[in-house]
């Protein structure tokens, strides 16, 4: 008789939140960074800790963060994570009952909140890049009919070129120049998805034309853009069976999510982008853009070149999507070769020789791409994880390369960019390197004691954020007729945000030096201030736009409203509420419409101040106004819009 073997006993790993030497002595530790025991023993670089939580407490504490965020409203699971500029608003205790609508004093203000959406057009996200139901494609001869007078079309072709293509390459310049060419000689004999991409870059190039040349081909660009999209998604319709298996189709899948990242087109939430991203990513693996070229022997340097530059901006398009969508991002690391600093791997014989001469059109930045996005990849999918593992020594270590990529960045000298292509390109990349460090960041930046536990991580959320909304106001200041910079405010809006949003924290928390000044004379507190009531005005400019932009709006009216209302120790419910007037008055004016219903004033918890009675600003003013005009809004909106 055979006895069937015993199975061990199986042991669930204990998570160790002592740091390593205190736990392999069994002594007791602080649990500080370095603890009390290894500073007085002379061992402070050797004490390192398993994992970056710091305690059980911490653990818990995450868990009610999460049990907070993560909420069942219209029917449908939403969850805030930590890519979310929600998020953070979170951390506004003293606002959150309002700002989340948890308080049933501010009912009907809320609800008057909530019912502005309604002054925006309907979002039809998914009509592209999939076509609206029941619409037939049209005949070539008459999408052929529909372009512009090739002097206009030649205008916005430029300005996407200049813009979009500087930032996200899909195109090789000479076969850009070729392709174009024939299409001009013969548009008739172009398929569908050319067509598309035509007019998608027409309608991208034609949002990106400064204001002063529209003016003077008396067009509106607007109305336009929206035109132009239109005929893309009835071409891009008409040939579903093999868009997805062309150069061509794979481009206009990008500069679709281009345009949603802007909202060109409208989203219905955040994870629309994220959709497309999924099908760009599948449809390009099909073709293999994520393999070497070089494995492919016999192909002409200029299509090999193509392919790198078109997976390489996929790549960066999934890094975007995955922080606006709070996503994992669908690309990994490990996933491609197709790079063009991948000639490591390149020794093998059987592989064919790089492109070279005119065939090859490689600028220093897209090396620099190259090295950076796997970094930023790993960091936003630790950020959105489920199981976030990433120790502070390797914060730090990750930290180091995107301080090294950032420099590179900004002292590099492109000869082959026009000096506008070469400052925009860098102006760009420095944003969403900063973005990247911020997400890095943020978990230990904020926590207790951060200044002395965690203090690279302290320091560069402060700094970080400061350098992305300098970086708001700069491109808001280049956003003049001559010089139109509006398509970049809006691709990086929530970034702009969450920079804002830490900001404020900050603020909130005396963390900004009020009494050491810079070089212009202003402390690190003023400049901090004067960012935020900037941020009052850029954003309200752009509130009509669309339901992000509106939702931006209030999110920086309600921080800066109650920021100041705490900085002066008003009666922050009658301040709040009168926020929520002031907000929905604004936004009625800017759509040029009104809602009937007049909410009622909650009752003051504090009977000796006046309900009409204003806070002095306690920062430093940008500009000389009405000061009233900071205290906006209530952020309501119920988490089902938020999240």
């Amino acid at each position: 008789m055979s006895s069937w073997p015993l199975k061990g006993r199986r042991h669930r790993p204990r998570i160790v939140f002592s740091c390593l030497p205190c736990h392999s002595r069994k002594i007791k530790c602080d649990r500080h960074r370095p603890c009390r025991r290894c500073i007085s023993a002379g061992r402070a670089v050797e004490c390192q800790y398993q994992t970056q939580q710091l305690s059980p407490a911490s653990a818990d504490g995450a868990s009610a963060q999460y049990s907070s965020l993560a909420l069942f409203v219209g029917g449908k699971p939403r969850l805030g994570t930590a890519t979310s500029w929600m998020t953070l608003m979170w951390e506004f205790k003293e606002i959150r009952p309002l700002l989340f609508g948890t308080d049933p004093d501010y009912k009907d203000i809320f609800h008057r909140i909530r019912r502005l959406k309604d002054l925006y057009p309907p979002a039809k996200a998914r009509e592209f890049p999939f076509g609206a139901p029941g619409v037939m494609p049209e005949s070539r001869t008459k999408l052929v009919s529909q372009l512009p007078d090739r002097c206009v079309a030649e205008t916005f072709l430029g300005s996407y070129m200049e813009a979009f293509e500087t930032v996200f390459p899909l195109w090789h310049e000479s076969s850009y120049v070729d392709e174009m060419a024939q299409f001009w000689a013969n548009p008739e004999s172009a398929d569908w998805t050319f067509f598309a991409q035509v007019y998608i870059m027409l309608a991208l190039g034609c949002y990106a034309t400064p204001k002063a040349k529209l003016q003077a081909l008396g067009l509106d660009g607007h109305a336009l853009s929206k035109l132009y999209l239109d005929h893309a998604s009835v071409a891009f319709s008409g040939s579903q069976l093999t868009a997805s298996f062309n150069y061509a189709g794979l481009r206009t899948l990008c500069m679709s999510m281009l345009a949603r990242l802007m909202d060109l087109i409208a989203s219905n939430d955040q994870r629309d982008c994220a959709i497309t991203v999924g099908l760009t990513v599948r449809a390009a693996q099909t073709m293999n853009l994520h393999r070497h070229p070089r494995l492919f022997g016999g192909m002409p340097g200029a299509e090999m070149s193509t392919r790198i530059k078109i997976w390489t901006t996929l790549v960066l398009l999934d890094l975007l999507a995955s922080v606006r969508s709070s996503l994992p991002p669908v690309i990994h690391s490990g996933d491609y070769d197709s790079s063009v600093r991948l000639g490591r791997e390149a020794d093998n014989d059987t592989l064919s020789p790089a492109p070279t001469g005119h065939d090859s059109d490689e600028t220093p930045f897209d090396h620099i791409l190259a090295d950076f996005l796997p970094t930023a990849s790993h960091i936003v999918r630790m950020a959105n994880s489920v199981n976030q593992e990433l120790d502070y020594t390797n914060v730090e270590k990750l930290d180091r390369q995107l301080r090294e990529t950032l420099g590179k960045v900004s002292n590099l000298h492109d000869s082959t960019a026009t000096p506008r292509k070469h400052h925009l390109r860098s102006e760009m990349f420095q944003i969403i390197i900063r973005r990247v460090m911020l997400i890095l960041h943020e978990p230990f930046g904020r926590r207790p004691n951060a200044a002395v536990n965690f203090r690279c991580s302290y320091m560069r959320l402060l700094e970080c954020s400061l350098a992305l909304a300098v970086s708001q106001g700069a491109l808001h200041s280049q956003n003049n007729p001559a010089d139109g910079m509006k398509w970049a405010l809006n691709m990086f809006k929530e970034d702009f945000e969450t920079a804002l949003v830490c900001i404020a924290l900050g603020i909130r928390g005396n963390k900004f030096d009020s009494e050491a000044l810079t070089v212009n004379g202003t402390t690190p507190r003023d400049i901090a201030w004067s960012t935020l009531r900037r941020a009052v005005e850029i954003t309200q400019e752009q509130a009509g736009d669309s339901i992000k932009h509106h939702l931006i709006f209030l999110g920086v009216y309600v921080l800066v409203a109650a920021l100041e209302c705490l900085e002066c120790n008003g009666p922050i419910r009658e301040r709040i509420f009168e926020a929520g007037e002031k907000f929905v008055s604004t936004m009625e004016k800017t759509k040029g419409q009104r809602l009937n219903d007049t909410p009622t004033a909650p009752v003051s918890d504090s009977p000796s101040a006046p309900g009409s009675e204003i806070c002095s600003n306690t920062g430093p003013e940008l500009n000389q106004g009405d000061t009233s005009a900071y205290y906006i809004d209530m952020g309501d909106l119920n988490t089902s819009v938020f999240f």
